[in-house]
């Protein structure tokens, strides 16, 4: 399952996803709040389906994407966002 175009699909109601775009397209929030942060959908944005729980524990198939995005998860809880 690869990323899905923004332009030629639709990111359905009730099904996760993980939206990803480039750097440029995060907004620094207000000087009173300076941990907040705006994501903007740009040209260059694209989503992935994230599989709850319980399809990552259904399908055999899914184990590797699962396992890819808890690495992900836990790569960002530890180091932070690199960008």
């Amino acid at each position: 399952m690869g990323p899905l175009d923004l332009q030629e699909r639709e990111v359905t109601w009730g099904v996760r996803h993980l939206i990803m775009g480039p750097p440029e397209d995060i907004w620094q929030g207000s000087q009173d709040s300076a941990t907040a942060y705006t994501y903007t959908l740009g040209k260059r944005s694209w989503a992935e389906w994230w599989p709850s729980e319980a399809e990552c524990g259904g399908d055999v198939g899914l184990a590797k994407r699962c396992a890819q995005l808890a690495a992900f998860i836990s790569a960002l809880m530890e180091k932070g966002c690199l960008s």
